[in-house]
């Protein structure tokens, strides 16, 4: 009882610092600020215009109870929803709607709404998914959710009926044995016993995201129909053992918390294994799940990497993903080998299946094969970044450093090359003659996992956490541009700005290895020039060479972006909105990692910004290579503290007052404990009699 009390305590407690924190109390003076006085919300939906209403666009639907404390306290956060999108989502005729469950029971009732408040989204063809049940109702959230919404454009389409077929466990286990057939086969795992069709109408028990997965999965067998792809599905409940078998143990079990559909791909006519479980995201979009199964096809036939596919990468323009948001860049990883020399400049074809296996499972990885000649080619890579940084006419014209390149792509074969969507830089796995194939294929896992980021990718309001605690050790430094997709032309040209300092700055950092490695080395001089006389060298140097680099070769720098149009509320959340300055449209912060330090002013003590590529390379280089920057002003750095957590995550302050209020209670505790004890003795004394004996037995 006692320590449920204090449970009780600490979680209002905590709730109570996380409604504060993140403006969702009633009293909330910002709340309050936003909102408009003489904004009244439309009247809801009715039996007469819901259907009706439903086909035009998309609509985020609160199906609400006037009896319901929780829809109440709703009501300022959908008010100021509604105001923040604006006309984001009247250019593309999203409508935020609303349900009165009390006068429209007969709606509520068709929709299955078994609490209150129930957020959905609809699109033409009706319910698309639903608002998750245990988010936070914030405005940030349902902003989120909204943009995501509207950035899927497939929420528009009207959905045909279902191409999948029911099929049998037993089958099911015999194609996967066998190897499937000639067109591969996407199949749906249920936690249903007699589904017939995808799209029937079913309750289903503790499994919050089927309903909306049935829409997905028509679109799934739409797009994997065009791309010659079958699309099957499974009843758990009617063939546990076969669920059971592929790992979907969740979906035999109705008690299980998160029983969701899961998809698996066969694999057709492989020598690699036959059955693949997709497992990016809980939330899978159509395109997502036909690119994941075509790149598994493509992956296991380890098709040969051409120039021409090199060109399209490099040149891919990555400020163009700033008007295509829900494009996802790739990342290409290159085995090469040389089949003339012998077994020995290959990888075993055990090593090369699992290493298969566990890329093709990595999101937007491709996976190609290339003899060691890709690695001379790599110079024609550098042509579009030497132009890039070519920028300033008022420097000398910049060269590729050939010292930095013989040294760079020294590698024993077979070796693995990467590149990524719109970078211009070559990544090429540096690997010893003592590394053994086990210890290659985890370590390259390592660099993929340094390269999921684009050269610029985006910073969200979902992510912003996860990129920020996620990158590599060595990434001290987080860029920030600023940008604002309501002006693309003058945000694409921020963002080319930006990437061509990045570039400079790379370019910078070659001198700088090259430099170190003649200092640290005894024998740095002959080696470079054996390298440039293209001289074969020992085993030794080789493995001093690639031990160097994997030691010294990485980023110190990752950029990213915010749409200030979207995202207002990031810098806050980031807990720098405090400073005495207002960030903007164009601006570039500096995040310092290791010490928690914001630096927003430039060499001249200007503010930082993309507007000039030299100026900002020049305060990166003063703040990370300091000997190499032309400027010797020292940047003056403001303390800041990272505020963004995960709702529902217990920050410092809520644990220190659920330990706080412990000792409360136990003082409270052991002082009541006191009184009772003392209680106790008095009334003891009391019941014993003048002579001694209870008073019970004078009355005997």
């Amino acid at each position: 009882m006692h320590f449920s009390l204090i449970f009780g305590l600490c979680l209002f407690l905590f709730n109570l610092s996380s409604a504060t924190k993140f403006g969702l109390l009633s009293g909330d003076k910002e709340s309050n600020d936003v909102v408009k006085k003489d904004f009244e919300l439309p009247e809801p939906l009715t039996v007469n215009n819901f259907k009706s209403e439903l086909q035009k666009g998309l609509h985020i639907v609160e199906f609400y109870s006037p009896y319901c404390s929780h829809c109440k306290g709703l009501i300022p956060i959908w008010k100021e929803t509604i105001l923040d999108i604006g006309n984001e989502g009247k250019d593309v005729g999203l409508k935020f709607s609303q349900v009165n469950c009390i006068e429209s029971g007969d709606i509520c009732n068709e929709e299955d709404i078994d609490f209150f408040p129930d957020i959905r989204l609809y699109g033409p063809s009706g319910y698309i998914k639903s608002f998750p049940q245990f988010e936070e109702r914030s405005k940030e959230k349902l902003l989120a959710f909204a943009r995501e919404a509207i950035s899927d454009k497939s929420n528009l389409d009207i959905i045909t009926k279902s191409n999948s077929k029911l099929m049998s466990g037993n089958t099911l286990s015999k194609l996967i044995k066998e190897g499937g057939n000639e067109r591969g086969i996407l199949v749906s795992f249920w936690p249903t016993r007699n589904m017939r069709n995808t799209d029937d109408k079913l309750l289903f028990y503790n499994c919050e995201d089927c309903k909306a997965f049935q829409r997905t999965w028509s679109q799934i067998s739409e797009l994997a129909n065009e791309n010659d792809i079958e699309t099957v599905h499974i009843n758990c409940d009617s063939y546990k053992g076969t669920c059971q078998e592929l790992g979907f143990h969740e979906l035999t079990d109705p008690g299980a918390s998160n029983r969701q559909p899961r998809i698996g791909y066969i694999l057709p006519n492989s020598n690699m294994k036959k059955f693949w479980s997709y497992t990016e995201n809980s939330s899978p979009n159509p395109n997502s799940i036909l690119s994941w199964a075509l790149r598994i096809k493509q992956n296991s036939e380890v098709p040969e990497f051409s120039e021409k596919l090199l060109s399209k990468i490099i040149s891919f323009d990555p400020t163009t993903l700033l008007k295509h948001s829900s494009f996802q860049p790739g990342l290409h990883v290159v085995y090469t080998y040389n089949y003339d020399i012998g077994r020995e400049s290959q990888i075993s074809d055990e090593t090369l299946a699992s290493y298969l296996e566990r890329l093709s499972s990595v999101p937007n990885t491709n996976v190609y094969k290339a003899e060691p000649k890709m690695l001379l080619n790599l110079k024609k890579s550098y042509n579009y970044f030497l132009n890039t940084i070519n920028y300033n006419k008022t420097e000398p014209t910049k060269f590729l450093d050939e010292e930095y390149f013989n040294l760079y792509s020294t590698s024993v074969i077979p070796t693995f090359m990467i590149f990524r969507d719109g970078d211009s830089r070559p990544y090429v796995y540096h690997r010893s003659t003592d590394e053994t194939e086990a210890q290659m294929i985890e370590n390259l896992e390592d660099l993929i996992r340094d390269l999921k980021y684009t050269i610029l990718p985006e910073a969200k309001d979902n992510d912003i956490e996860r990129i920020y605690y996620t990158l590599s050790e060595s990434v001290r430094y987080i860029l920030i541009q600023l940008v604002d997709s309501s002006n693309q032309k003058d945000s694409m040209g921020f963002l080319k700005k930006a990437i061509a300092a990045i570039y400079d700055y790379d370019y910078v950092c070659w001198k700088f290895i090259v430099d170190h490695f003649k200092q640290v080395s005894d024998q740095g001089e002959q080696i470079l020039q054996r390298l440039k006389e293209n001289e074969p060298l020992q085993a030794d140097a080789t493995n001093y060479i690639t031990g160097y680099l994997k030691w010294i070769n990485k980023a110190s720098v990752q950029a990213v972006y915010i749409d200030v149009s979207k995202n207002k509320n990031l810098l806050k959340y980031l807990g720098i909105t405090k400073l005495p300055e207002n960030y903007g449209f164009g601006d570039v912060l500096l995040l310092d990692r290791y010490k928690n330090l914001l630096y927003d002013h430039d060499v001249f003590g200007k503010k930082l910004t993309a507007s000039n590529s030299f100026v900002l390379k020049e305060t990166i280089l003063s703040l990370t290579l300091p000997n190499y920057s032309g400027f010797k002003y020292t940047i003056k750095p403001q303390k800041f503290k990272l505020k963004y957590r995960v709702p529902g995550s217990v920050d410092l302050v809520s644990i220190l007052i659920c330990i706080l209020v412990f000792f409360l209670v136990l003082i409270f505790l052991i002082k009541m404990m006191k009184i009772y004890k003392k209680n106790k003795k008095y009334d003891k004394k009391r019941s014993i009699g003048l002579l001694g004996k209870s008073q019970k037995k004078l009355k005997d």
